[in-house]
């Protein structure tokens, strides 16, 4: 544990157990082309820039989640119902504006048949859709702006003008090169005759280490387009696969 990293809490961030040969280049070529080395991202002392390994939401070689690190343990509570196949459609609200209960239906069901998930007294309703559908969701249920609520014919709970607004895009551009050495991207270690190579798999089944302990794109590096500004503006994530 440091200033900047806790120990001991149930979701795990380590490195990832695995180094492609072609990642370690790629550390060694942006350290020598001037990029700088960052041997921690998460060190906020210090400036992002320059190359380096990404550490990722991983425990013992599995991928660590809000699944695996609390939901799981919970699953034996009583008061817990965990319901899968189901499309939250509105959070509906009594006539003081308190959330009363929940609308989903079946996903796959055709006739589209609601069912409601009423809270008890002082219950929450925690939305934890994302960026896009968390507010999406606060809209359907009449929340956000009022004109644009009233277009859709959707009854204003809460003029809330923010609402929706203020995403930003997050554009990416690829670029690949080639190498004339057989064999060595992570794809074609994968490979073996035509069809999936059982080694990775066996290695990774039985010891948790292996290329299949890798995210992909777990190396990269954080640069300055123009050295006059204050911080790093472009992210490169490298990934050794076809």
């Amino acid at each position: 544990s440091s200033k900047f990293h806790g120990k001991g809490g149930e979701w795990t961030m380590d490195e990832v157990r695995y180094q492609n040969p072609l990642s370690k280049k790629f550390l060694d070529i942006g350290e020598a082309a001037g990029l700088g080395k960052n041997d921690d991202f998460n060190d906020w002392s210090k400036g992002q820039e320059g190359v380096g390994r990404f550490q990722v939401s991983e425990q013992n070689g599995e991928r660590c989640s809000g699944a695996t690190a609390f939901l799981r343990k919970a699953l034996r509570r009583k008061n817990l119902v965990v319901r899968t196949g189901t499309m939250v459609r509105k959070v509906n609200f009594d006539n003081t504006k308190t959330t009363s209960s929940v609308s989903y239906d079946l996903m796959g069901d055709d006739t589209c048949k609601k069912f409601n998930a009423k809270l008890k007294k002082n219950g929450e309703v925690l939305l934890c859709g994302g960026a896009i559908a968390s507010p999406q969701l606060l809209m359907c249920s009449g929340v956000g702006p009022a004109d644009h609520l009233n277009s859709h014919g959707i009854s204003v709970v809460s003029d809330l003008p923010g609402v929706g607004e203020n995403l930003q895009d997050h554009p990416a551009a690829v670029v690949s090169y080639s190498t004339p050495k057989k064999g060595v991207s992570v794809t074609s270690k994968l490979r073996l005759f035509g069809g999936t190579n059982p080694f990775p798999v066996l290695q990774w089944a039985l010891f948790k280490t292996g290329l299949l302990t890798s995210t992909g794109c777990d190396h990269g590096a954080f640069v300055k387009t123009d050295p006059s500004l204050p911080q790093a503006d472009l992210q490169v994530r490298f990934l050794a696969a076809k």
